[in-house]
């Protein structure tokens, strides 16, 4: 009887043995494909993001027939729309309120929005371009915000840390070679088509390729397929779902706060200040440099498109690099020499555009070094507000600063993308240079000496 309870006994432990084993087992299985799945939608973002690159949308946006002055304030008019989303959804989803389905559509959105803005390039409409590429923005902010939401709280969990890890350098690679095959593209197929024949079953069939389409095409597709995969992953909806009245109530009267603050805050005032003139210098830089490059440079090294995808591509792959580089100046130089540092590197690019037109190998190195003048600045910046602020108001100042200067920001890139058309593409390149030295440096070397006094 003791060993028939014994053996009752074993089969029972057994039997749990066996339920652990398989339930572990299944877990390495949906482990396993949800990393999968995971792996294939970022590589298809860094496959999207290369082919729509910044600069090859505002050279289409220019070759439909848009005035300058269109293209810089539609660029700015996106960057206060993503900024404006970022924020609310950035708010809203403190909850942890996180919606497969919003993410999934917002992706077919952006994805769909290059149809769109290929079809405006075909019939020459400025003013569907704009509106496609704005509504695009609307899409990858929310599509880009609420996924990298959902990935931080799985990292906290200890997952896919390691998988977004090993991505991160080859996704570089990857978006920096569709950047570069979107230029080929582009090149290799010209604005107006061409034609191509082919013989199936007897039939002789013609046909007209654009370049510009076919990398659209690759982006759209991309996303609408990054936003399938989405749609399998296992993302579960957690907090609680908010009114979205009572939402926006709340945000407004923290906004009011905010704005107070900053406005009472001389720290915060001037951080603000720094951060209106840097996101004004970014803009236009990023609305026109392309197509400067795209038209004065067209005919010599690889030409055009591909001018513009090397220059780029050049910058993308240091980008990985600028981190680790900009830790180590900041281990041996101090703050003022970071900010001094940095803007003059940030103003390199425009600067020898201007001054040393002829030598494009010179200009492509400018980009690259511009890119870590900006990393420099964005750490050194990040060090001041940790001295300077507390709790509070950094929280004000990361919170809100984007939104309070929204409008000044849209005024003064207002003024600057109409000067194209009056003064030229080389004066307007020479005032943003010399503004971000004379008007960004002050203010940096001036926090720096408020540190140092509250520091005694």
């Amino acid at each position: 009887m003791v060993r028939d309870a014994k053996e009752e006994v074993d089969e029972i432990i057994k039997s749990q043995e066996a339920d652990v084993s398989k339930a572990k087992k299944n877990f390495r299985e949906d482990y396993s494909r949800e990393t999968s799945r995971l792996k294939k939608k970022l590589i298809l973002d860094r496959v999207g993001y290369g082919f729509a690159a910044t600069q090859f949308i505002n050279i289409l946006f220019y070759l439909t027939g848009a005035p300058f002055f269109l293209i810089g304030i539609v660029n700015a008019l996106k960057s206060s729309l993503s900024t404006t989303l970022s924020s609310l959804l950035k708010e809203y989803s403190k909850e942890g309120f996180i919606s497969r389905r919003i993410i999934t559509f917002s992706g077919l959105l952006f994805g769909f929005s290059f149809l769109f803005m290929a079809f405006a390039v075909s019939i020459k409409s400025p003013a569907l371009f704009a509106v496609s590429l704005l509504f695009g923005s609307l899409g990858i902010v929310s599509y880009g915000d609420l996924f990298r939401q959902f990935i931080n709280n799985e990292i906290k969990k200890q997952r896919f840390s390691l998988l977004l890890s090993k991505l991160a350098f080859s996704g570089i690679i990857i978006t920096t070679f569709s950047l570069l095959l979107a230029g080929y593209l582009m090149n290799a197929i010209p604005i107006t088509g061409q034609v191509f024949t082919m013989n199936l079953f007897g039939q002789v069939m013609s046909f007209r390729l654009y370049g510009y389409l076919i990398a659209f095409e690759i982006t759209a597709l991309a996303f609408i397929l990054s936003s399938y995969i989405i749609s399998k992953l296992n993302i579960n909806i957690t907090g609680k779902r908010k009114s979205i009245s009572g939402f926006l109530s709340e945000y407004m009267k923290n906004l009011r706060s905010n704005t107070k603050r900053v406005l009472s805050n001389k720290y915060l005032l001037l951080l603000s200040l720094a951060s209106i003139i840097l996101a004004v210098f970014y803009s236009v830089i990023n609305s026109f440099m392309g197509i400067y490059i795209f038209r004065e440079y067209s005919h010599i090294f690889l030409g055009g498109f591909m001018n513009v995808a090397v220059m780029y591509g050049a910058a993308l792959l240091f980008s990985f690099f600028a981190p680790v580089m900009t830790a180590k100046f900041r281990r041996v130089l101090g703050l003022a020499p970071m900010f001094v540092f940095g803007s003059l590197l940030l103003a390199l690019l425009p600067l020898t555009v201007v001054y040393n037109a002829n030598n494009f190998y010179a200009i492509i190195v400018a980009n690259v070094l511009s890119v870590f003048g900006g990393a420099i600045i964005g750490s050194a910046q990040g060090l001041i507000a940790n001295r300077l602020l507390n709790e509070a108001d950094k929280s004000a100042f990361y919170v809100s600063s984007g939104m309070i200067t929204v409008i000044p920001f849209l005024i003064l890139v207002g003024i600057l993308v109409a000067l194209p058309s009056v003064i030229g593409f080389l004066a307007l390149f020479e005032y943003l240079a010399y503004g971000i030295i004379i008007l960004l440096m002050p203010l940096y070397l001036l926090l720096v000496f408020w540190s140092t006094k509250t520091k005694l």
